[in-house]
């Protein structure tokens, strides 16, 4: 053999010998970590539930049979290290057999119907809950795609919030498994990751799953700067070491002398996840203290004993033992004067401390409906998401990511709303009916004061509320949302409901106007309406175009359906006898513009375009959108939807003449000396008194001009706002 066979040969053995000793390493892990998982669910398990986890090993070991991750490592490992940290968190068995199986639906052959034969439809719903939806390859869909697996993701959290669990834990294990993956690929998972189940654990009280997620990401999207962050708080904790050492002996002595030298005191440490948002070095490596004792009665004893010896710092003081915050966080926190410097502490029992550290899962029992309830505020909102495809998962996560406030009912129950939220959130967080009808509400009333507008308590329901206020919700049956309630509420519950309810108004008022339009067009032939909709063959049609007699209606008001085509399709014309063939052909060969007349233009079936600002009197068009409004367009607006097979509705201005109006006017100018001189000129040339008037710069270039107007009718309006208009220093008028 030649030298150089010969060193082909040995290459080729090394390569060998070494592919070898990685599969007798995987196969080593894989023994060790199944070994762990049969022993903890042989510990807490029933005798079936320890059958089914080896069916699963014996499947996942089967179909993931010559899988290889990017990294080399067999598919296998990934399932076993998720099961095993679900074992490490103390979730139950069947848990951990779900979580075993959870890609088996989405990387193998196995199928629903083969996890609810062989395992139970529980199991089968958790692991397609948590299966991605991947049924395009466009790549314009993809985000649709991405929004119906969060969708469905959120669905069976709310079934069985055990599933978020696994998800959490299947993120993490893939999160540090992608050292081989194309950069693009860790930038995108880390951002996903960022964006989505860092808040998810964030909420759900898992802080340390949360600060793993995020340390993860740090590194794999920002490498440079994280890697100069753990070498930064590494110098910092060597640097301040000494006086972090004689702090401690100070908080030490404060406690002896109050008998409390059991306490034991933690160090806080700066997290490096902290500083993901951040380019700014750490200034200290110390966040604060966590001072740890047996019973909660305890915490306020060393509370005091930090007070009375020490200068607390005003308005740092919180209780969240009796006022636990959103994500069940317990505990207090105070800041106190040390050596001049305000140090910050947290005051909690041991159970809090593992509370907060890993939510409920710190002392979790097994009970399903205890999980559930211990995460009922955040189930019900999620639920709420869930079942809506109007809401995107950037709305979720806003409410997920968003500060809370803890307010009450009068009969003392909390109820947990994000930072910002008015009397409006509230009322549609106790009861839908509540909100649709709410006018105001009493606040921090005494139960025995009644609902006086002119009593000082008494508030408007836009109001912001504050942490810890009592509120009593004011409603009149009479009163119902209008399209401003948008901005009167910031709660994702609340849209939904309001814009719900602005569609069932719209609903109505589309009937009554395509019943009017009915009747008009049926009078031509003396025939009654209600009569006509008992015919059988006007019961038919209806029946093949899958309407009901409500939804023709609402589709004739928005101009949605041309009765004469549906007239004609399903030969449902008058009686020939009656009224001649003659009147009929020309009744159908009369081709009218579809027309929709707008009577009040704060009407919510009314929606004026923001991208020409239309006003009453413009010449206009109309195409009915998916809220059931009619949204209403300059003519010569360059954005109206295209409607397929139907031309853009004429919108006719039938507003009462006599009415008047105290318009408000906003005007975009180029910002310039004496434009505001020559504005309120036309409109004092109409004859108008300006009762108030504010401007502002916007830029460099524009302004922008807002005046108040005297009652006036709509048609002095439009005459001024035509005026305007042409003015070459006005860009746009609303």
């Amino acid at each position: 053999m030649s030298e150089v066979s010969e060193s082909v040969a040995e290459n080729l053995s090394g390569r060998a010998f070494a592919v070898q000793e990685s599969a007798d390493k995987y196969s080593q892990l894989v023994m060790d970590l199944k070994q762990q998982i049969r022993d903890y669910v042989r510990r807490r398990g029933t005798e079936l539930e320890q059958n089914l986890l080896e069916r699963a090993f014996d499947d996942i070991e089967s179909y993931h049979a010559n899988q290889t991750r990017r990294s080399g490592q067999p598919v296998i490992v990934h399932p076993l290290r998720v099961a095993l940290s679900i074992c490490n968190m103390g979730l139950d068995a069947p848990t951990v057999v779900a979580s075993l199986l959870h890609d088996a639906i989405e990387d193998t052959s196995i199928t629903w119907d083969y996890l609810s034969t062989n395992y139970g439809e529980w199991y089968a719903d958790i692991v397609d809950g948590l299966t991605k939806i991947k049924y395009t390859t466009d790549s314009g869909k993809k985000g649709a795609d991405l929004e119906a697996t969060y969708q469905k993701m959120l669905a069976a959290m709310v079934r069985d919030v055990r599933s978020l669990f696994i998800k959490l834990f299947d993120r993490l294990d893939n999160m540090k498994d992608m050292d081989a993956m194309p950069r693009h690929k860790q930038r995108s998972i880390s951002r996903e990751t960022l964006n989505v189940y860092v808040p998810m654990a964030r909420r759900f009280g898992l802080e340390e799953i949360s600060q793993e997620h995020t340390e993860l990401c740090f590194r794999y999207l920002y490498p440079k700067r994280y890697e100069k962050t753990l070498a930064h708080l590494q110098r910092l904790r060597e640097q301040q070491a000494p006086s972090i050492q004689a702090m401690h002996r100070q908080i030490e002595e404060v406690l002896q002398r109050c008998g409390l030298e059991n306490t034991r005191i933690e160090e806080i440490w700066t997290h490096p996840a902290s500083y993901i948002h951040s380019s700014e070095d750490a200034e200290t490596v110390l966040e604060g203290y966590r001072l740890v004792v047996q019973e909660p009665l305890e915490s306020y004893q060393v509370l005091g004993a930090l007070h009375t010896q020490r200068n607390a710092v005003p308005l740092k003081i919180r209780d969240f033992i009796s006022n636990p915050l959103w994500n069940g966080h317990q505990g207090l926190q105070t800041q106190v004067i040390f050596d001049g410097e305000p140090i910050s502490f947290e005051i909690v029992s041991k159970q809090m401390s593992q509370l907060n550290e890993y939510g409920i899962m710190a002392h979790w029992k097994g009970s399903v409906s205890e999980l559930s309830n211990y995460y009922r505020t955040c189930l019900e909102q999620l639920d709420l998401f869930s079942g809506n495809k109007e809401l995107r998962m950037a709305e979720v996560m806003s409410y997920l990511q968003s500060e809370q406030i803890q307010v009450f009912t009068p009969k003392g129950d909390m109820v947990t709303l994000p930072s910002g939220a008015t009397v409006l959130d509230f009322a549609f967080q106790i009861h839908t009916d509540l909100g649709t009808h709410c006018v105001g509400a009493m606040v921090n009333a005494p139960r025995s004061q009644s609902a006086d507008q002119s009593s000082r308590n008494w508030v408007s329901r836009d109001r912001k509320l504050e942490h810890g206020e009592s509120v009593r919700i004011l409603a009149r049956p009479d009163q119902h949302p209008d399209r401003n309630w948008l901005q009167q509420s910031i709660t994702a519950r609340s849209h939904l409901n309001i814009r719900r309810s602005l569609r069932q108004q719209n609903a109505r008022k589309a009937q009554d106007v395509g019943r009017d339009f009915l009747v008009s067009e049926l009078f031509h032939f003396q025939q009654n309406v209600d009569q006509w909709f008992q015919q059988e063959n006007v019961q038919g049609a209806l029946l093949k175009e899958r309407l009901t007699k409500e939804r023709f209606l609402e589709e004739l008001g928005l101009q949605r359906r041309e009765l004469k085509t549906f007239l004609k399709t399903y030969q449902l014309l008058p009686n020939q006898a009656l009224h001649g063939i003659a009147r009929l052909r020309a009744w159908f060969q009369t081709k009218e513009a579809p027309v929709f007349k707008v009577e009040n233009e704060n009407d919510s079936i009314v929606h004026l375009s923001a991208c020409c600002h239309p006003i009453p009197g413009d010449r206009a068009l109309g195409i009915p959108n998916d809220q059931k409004e009619m949204e209403i367009h300059r003519g010569n607006c360059t954005k109206i939807p295209a409607r397929k097979g139907l031309p853009p509705v004429q919108i006719n201005w039938a507003l009462p003449e006599s009415r008047l109006k105290g318009y408000k006017l906003n005007l975009l100018t180029i910002d310039d000396r004496g434009i505001l001189f020559q504005i309120t000129k036309v409109i004092k040339d109409a004859g108008v008194a300006i009762l108030d008037s504010r401007s502002f710069q916007k830029n460099e270039q524009e302004a922008v001009i807002e005046l108040s107007l005297e009652p006036i009718s709509w048609r002095t309006f439009h005459k001024i706002v035509e005026r305007l208009r042409l003015m070459k220093f006005v860009k746009q008028v609303w």
